[in-house]
């Protein structure tokens, strides 16, 4: 397992917790922080047309999918750190 990767699991992503992983990821570039997500396709709000894997993408997080094969996205991904 690679050092200082960190998993998290959401289900649902406010605009709080959005704002806080932000923040986060700016304050400690030595970690990386990689969101599990229930579902991907979801819109970060209901009139948005973003979605968790898009709004992550954009923010520069590596995001895995739940309902896919992740923990073997996890190996690739942990692979190239």
């Amino acid at each position: 397992m690679a050092r200082n990767v960190y998993i998290e699991a959401k289900g649902k992503l406010d605009l709080a917790t959005r704002q806080k992983m932000v923040w986060f990821k700016e304050n400690n570039p030595h970690i990386t922080i990689i969101f599990l997500f229930m579902n991907p396709d979801n819109k970060i709000t209901k009139r948005s047309k973003t979605t968790y894997g898009a709004w992550a993408t954009k923010e520069g997080f590596e995001w895995l999918d739940f309902r896919k094969d992740w923990i073997h996205g996890y190996k690739e991904l942990s692979r190239e750190r």
